[in-house]
């Protein structure tokens, strides 16, 4: 398929939407934080947009407990259940956007270790060109959020043995959680159970 052309729809700070015209006559709008230029659609680069960051608390007792978020979602009018994250400004490097949005979203400035555990992810190509990447953080001490003004974000430790809890309270409450946090909690208990 080739692209006749890519029109702008809107003119936003965060979010833009664009109908991309294919040369089939057929046309699908994408919603885009990126600028024209750079879309997808057009480059068929898929940069890093966003990252997101499982962060493991280790205790002195060899006790293990991931961090996860509660944050309210403007696009959703609720709060989320997920892992820190957040947009990778342009020109910045994944690996130091991760680090910024620890100590921002969670107060954590000193890591035992931050790895990329996954490769650059498409997270809802029907949708959007939008991409993640994902890093594992562990650390032993968090400090005080530095939140912008229109963050709400409440942390929360949860044992990695008490996952499978933690979800079906999440369910049972009718609470909303991210795929990104689902999916890598159903991982971090499989691998310590097995």
């Amino acid at each position: 398929m080739k692209v006749l052309n890519i029109e702008k729809l809107t003119d936003e700070k965060f979010l833009n939407l664009y109908k991309i015209n294919y040369t089939n006559g057929l046309s699908w709008t994408i919603a885009s934080r990126r600028d024209p230029s750079l879309l997808m659609a057009k480059t068929s680069k898929c940069a890093v947009d966003t990252v997101t960051i499982i962060p493991i608390i280790k205790n002195q007792d060899g006790t293990e407990f991931v961090l996860l978020t509660k944050e309210f979602r403007y696009s959703l009018n609720t709060y989320v259940w997920s892992f820190p994250s957040g947009l990778v400004e342009q020109g910045e490097n994944p690996q130091i956007a991760a680090k910024r949005e620890l100590a921002e979203e969670v107060g954590v400035t000193k890591l035992e270790s931050l790895k990329q555990i996954s490769p650059v992810c498409l997270k809802s190509e029907g949708l959007t060109d939008e991409s993640v990447v994902v890093y594992k953080a562990i650390f032993k001490v968090i400090g005080t959020q530095n939140l912008q003004d229109a963050e709400k974000i409440d942390v929360v430790y949860v044992p990695i043995a008490k996952i499978p809890q933690f979800i079906d309270r999440i369910n049972k409450q009718h609470e909303n959680i991210s795929l990104v946090a689902a999916a890598y909690l159903s991982v971090l208990f499989s691998e310590k159970k097995s």
